[in-house]
């Protein structure tokens, strides 16, 4: 999983202290207090006022799917419609990775061997590949072929949202930080915040 921001407004803080201001009909001396005031007092509709681009790449489209129900955010993401999916890569749960048990599968019907969880995942995966291609070569288009493929896939999206948008996915009351949410989009989560922590250390991070 990578997570890069590829845009933000400059002088973020500054400028989401500026915007505050006028609320408070005064000018910004110490935009440091002013933003721990708005989170105090929980007037988070000032950091609306500021925005910032992030680029997830190499999760899972299981894990998009997850990122798309935040609706105060949006979202461009790569299209299986029109991009190949040749040599795929995927992510691979770590509960298959730790599984120790094995499972007998038929392989057919006068032999069957003992699989790993995890060994089982990366055969499934093969054939999801070996089965997308061939509908390729038998010109089946790509935005049909691609309904074989599995959703563990990597995908890429480019999301952008003001910092409030921000705030509320890692905060908010089914924010992504907590312990319940589920293991990948919690690692997206915790990137996305150690990042925005560093153009807006008043805001995220350890001052929340």
């Amino acid at each position: 999983m990578k997570v890069e921001i590829i845009d933000h407004t400059q002088d973020l803080e500054l400028k989401i202290a500026e915007a505050a201001g006028i609320c408070y009909d005064s000018s910004v001396s110490n935009p440091k207090q002013l933003l721990k005031r708005l989170k105090s007092n929980g007037h988070l509709a000032t950091f609306r006022f500021a925005t910032v681009t992030i680029q997830v790449s190499e999760f899972s489209r299981t894990c998009s799917m997850q990122m798309l129900r935040h609706a105060f955010l949006d979202f461009l993401q790569r299209s299986q419609r029109y991009c190949n999916e040749f040599d795929f890569e995927y992510v691979v749960p770590p509960s298959m990775i730790n599984c120790k048990e094995k499972i007998e599968i038929n392989v057919d019907e006068h032999q069957s061997f003992w699989f790993s969880a995890e060994d089982l995942f990366h055969k499934a995966m093969q054939e999801d590949q070996e089965y997308y291609e061939a509908f390729l070569k038998l010109k089946i288009p790509k935005e049909d072929s691609r309904y074989v493929l599995s959703n563990a896939c990597h995908t890429k999206m480019n999301i952008i949202g003001n910092v409030h948008a921000w705030y509320d996915f890692l905060y908010g009351k089914a924010g992504r930080l907590q312990n319940a949410a589920q293991w990948e989009i919690r690692d997206v989560a915790i990137e996305i915040e150690k990042q925005l922590s560093e153009i807006a250390p008043n805001i995220f991070g350890n001052n929340k």
